[in-house]
């Protein structure tokens, strides 16, 4: 009985997985980086008090239609010159030409910009 436990064990949890998988699963979150990363780093310190003291991390984007959704957190200064803490922000990556461009960016609604992420899957 006891060499069956891990049999198990195991079936039980390949099981779980294939049907994840066939159930429709998410698209994996990929980070953000190289031209990428500049372009939202770019279009988010535009909506800051203080752009040069922009902290930013965990930058993560799912391919949506013809673009990609990002989200991430940014941590700057604020009016006082103290830190905020870290700040949910999202918008869509689009590719233009050669460049990349951050649209319809969102900092305002952390609550709904974490719970937006979050049902697409990427955990900020």
């Amino acid at each position: 009985m006891r060499k069956t436990w891990p049999t198990m064990a195991t079936l039980g949890a390949a099981v779980s997985i294939s049907l994840c998988v066939s159930a429709g699963a998410k698209p994996a979150a990929l980070p953000v980086t190289g031209d990428r990363l500049e372009a939202v780093q770019s279009s988010v310190r535009g909506r800051l008090k203080d752009p040069e003291s922009a902290r930013f991390e965990l930058v993560f984007s799912i391919q949506k239609g013809s673009g990609e959704f990002v989200c991430g957190r940014v941590n700057a200064k604020n009016g006082f010159g103290g830190y905020n803490g870290a700040t949910p922000f999202s918008g869509l990556l689009l590719k233009r030409g050669a460049a990349f461009s951050f649209e319809n960016v969102s900092i305002e609604n952390p609550n709904e910009i974490r719970d937006m992420c979050l049902a697409l899957g990427i955990y900020i």
